[in-house]
Parts: structure tokens; C-alpha cells; sequence
């Protein structure tokens, strides 16, 4: 609401080693990629379609790139950035758990029709 920074006491020099010169357009990138992007993945999740552990995956590998980078540019860090950086592998391993859960069933259908 407030690209200063100003109402989080983030100050502007924090953006000094990144191309950005507010916090607008990274503000933007975290509300579509964490913010809008998890309420996409949401949709596949509560249909339990068959893709929702890749989404679930690619929501954790998302939020372990934004940090990472985040890190990189401020040139700093936060016990807040270890505890995304776990909640991205997490959703990761549990992406790779919902995938491998989805493939056995595929296997048992295809096993139980032929019988």
C-alpha cells in the first residue's frame, strides 16, 4: 500500500543492490507469485486432481526462489528467511509425496480394471 516502505519500517536501502528503486514492483511479483499463485494451486488441491502435487511442488520451489533471491538482493538475513526457506521445502517434499501418491493410483486403478 505504501511502496516507501514506510509503514513495515522497511527502509529504501534495502533496495539499494537490486534494480528496484521502491517497493512497488516487488511488492507486485510477491502478490502475484505468493499471494495469487497459492490461491490458484488451492483450486487444484481441493479437487484432488491428478497435477496438484506438481503445483504444490512448483508453489514450494516459488517461495525457495523468492528468498533466495530476496537474500541475495538486500544482502542480508532474517530468521524470517530460514523459516520460508523451510515452508518452500515443504511444499516441495509434500508435492513430491502428493505425486507419488497419485502415480500408485494410477498404477492400482489400471492394475484393478484388468481384473
Amino acid at each position: 500500500m505504501n511502496p516507501s516502505g514506510a509503514a513495515l519500517k522497511m527502509p529504501l536501502s534495502l533496495l539499494d543492490h537490486s534494480p528496484f528503486r521502491s517497493f512497488f514492483i516487488p511488492g507486485l511479483i510477491l502478490l502475484l507469485f505468493n499471494g495469487v499463485l497459492s490461491l490458484a494451486v488451492l483450486v487444484p488441491v481441493l479437487r484432488n486432481a491428478s497435477n496438484a502435487g506438481l503445483w504444490v511442488g512448483f508453489q514450494g520451489c516459488v517461495i525457495f526462489g523468492w528468498i533466495t533471491v530476496q537474500v541475495i538482493m538486500i544482502r542480508g538475513l532474517n530468521w524470517l528467511h530460514f523459516l520460508y526457506w523451510a515452508v518452500g521445502l515443504v511444499l516441495m517434499g509434500c508435492g513430491g509425496v502428493m505425486r507419488r501418491e497419485a502415480r500408485a493410483a494410477v498404477v492400482v486403478e489400471v492394475v484393478s480394471t484388468r481384473h
